[in-house]
């Protein structure tokens, strides 16, 4: 029914059938028919086009350029507030999720800061979605995780590097994708392969966390053998971290409810709300010193100085991050795609390509996970009736005073709540749902959703060790 096309989270996406690409997206229904190979000749002769014609090449892939003149002239200051209020929401919800979904990249929390400005500015001004909110996701947080972990980086610095070194090899990633016009591949997932792999991710995901949940160290090689170290731990477990993973879900599930009965014209960052109340707890009661609660601890002040990192590890980590390049890429165009369908206006997957690649570049700098669209932020901005992509600008700088101000006030949070937001996020992520529809109506794509499904835990298990 409705329900299995409900999405409400990064990369949980509303594949559209093929009749919906019809009908909404002809001009791609028309590519799908294409010849690759005619299209990959063709390639030579496009470059030598865009050439030919200097003066065009900015404005093609420079669209800041063409929405901002038509930003201008037709009423911004209407629009300008839209987009100043989306932004300053955004930028509220951006703050837990960011240090979520860094700690799923096994990387400090502070990390998913970083990786939540100039990637959103990058995009700002090279992207074909008004509505695309480019930062950090969980499923490509856990790819990240799992290729880090494959390679034996242990210590907090190999992490970090070898994350860097995935987003800076992205960046070559989608320039070749690009100019071999790589870009069909958007149109060619069949939607039980998207959904078997989203709900296998969300398992590995929810499983992988279950160790901040707790307050004990879990083996997260696989979920079986996560699950089997949890049971043999159980003495082991630390009821306050408990406590708090525990009241974070109901706090997060109660806020929500009590935000759509009582403000149901206004959004109310649950997850803001729950960090904040278990901050001061944690903090007012010094629960860290007092029971051993595991806490976000000291953030480093500022923003990241722009510096190459170790890419030492390059070749070890390069299948692994064409493998993410690839995956990113077609979630962050059905992204893009959909929500300009239901817009009313065409998002452009080249265009997306040369956006990811140069806000990989930047993000390589800076300290970024490999930048990806996150739907469920990018489809709350479809609500707020924003104007243009400015409010990237407004949540970038929404992070920037959380890193530069008010990073003290982070160091209380329990990684118990953390890991809360991380799985109610990701109960919508679990397609059985989907599943159960495709067994009834085609045993065929039913048996393509389990294959994807086995196969996706398989390889994260695999990678993992």
């Amino acid at each position: 029914g409705a329900h299995t096309h409900t999405v409400a989270v990064d990369c949980c996406l509303d594949i559209r059938t093929e009749q919906a690409l019809t009908e909404n997206f002809p001009e791609q229904r028309e590519m799908l028919g294409m010849n690759l190979k005619r299209s990959i000749s063709n390639t030579g002769s496009f470059f030598i086009e865009e050439v030919s014609h200097p003066q065009h090449v900015l404005l093609r892939y420079c669209p800041i350029l063409q929405w901002s003149k038509s930003y201008i002239s037709s009423g911004w200051r209407h629009h300008l507030w839209n987009d100043v209020s989306a932004g300053l929401v955004i930028g509220i919800m951006l703050i837990p999720q960011a240090m979520a979904y860094a700690m799923i990249a096994s990387l400090p929390p502070h990390f998913g800061f970083y990786s939540s400005i100039v990637p959103s500015l990058v995009y700002m001004a090279f992207g074909s979605s008004r509505h695309v909110q480019m930062g950090v996701n969980a499923p490509i947080s856990l790819m990240v995780a799992v290729s880090i972990q494959s390679v034996g980086a242990v210590t907090e610095q190999e992490r970090i590097d070898a994350a860097l070194t995935i987003t800076g090899i992205g960046t070559f990633a989608y320039l070749a994708m690009m100019i071999f016009r790589l870009d069909l591949i958007s149109t060619f997932i069949p939607d039980p392969v998207m959904s078997g792999f989203c709900t296998a991710m969300a398992i590995q995901i929810m499983t992988t966390n279950l160790k901040y949940a707790v307050g004990v160290s879990l083996n997260t090689d696989n979920v079986v053998s996560t699950v089997a170290d949890l049971v043999w731990k159980l003495p082991q477990v630390q009821p306050v971290a408990v406590a708090f993973f525990a009241c974070g879900c109901v706090g997060l599930q109660g806020t929500r409810s009590l935000a759509r009965r009582f403000c149901p014209g206004y959004t109310i960052p649950e997850q803001l709300v729950v960090l904040v109340v278990a901050g001061l707890v944690s903090y007012i009661f010094d629960l860290h010193e007092t029971t051993g609660l595991a806490v976000v601890g000291e953030v480093p002040p500022g923003l990241r100085a722009p510096s190459l990192p170790d890419m030492s590890r390059w070749a070890e980590l390069l299948q692994a991050a064409v493998t993410i390049a690839a995956v990113n890429f077609v979630l962050s165009a059905q992204v893009a795609l959909s929500l300009g369908g239901m817009h009313g206006y065409k998002a452009c997957p080249s265009q997306e390509l040369v956006a990811l690649s140069l806000a990989s570049a930047a993000g390589c700098l800076v300290g970024s996970l490999p930048p990806s669209a996150s739907f469920s932020r990018s489809a709350l901005l479809g609500t707020l009736n924003v104007g243009s992509p400015i409010h990237n600008l407004v949540s970038a700088a929404v992070v920037i005073v959380c890193a530069t101000l008010l990073y003290k006030t982070v160091a209380p949070l329990p990684h118990a709540v953390l890991a809360s937001i991380i799985v109610i996020a990701l109960r919508s992520m679990m397609q059985f749902s989907r599943a159960r529809f495709y067994f009834k109506v085609s045993r065929t794509e039913f048996s393509v959703w389990v294959a994807s499904f086995i196969v996706t835990l398989a390889l994260v298990s695999l990678r993992a060790n």
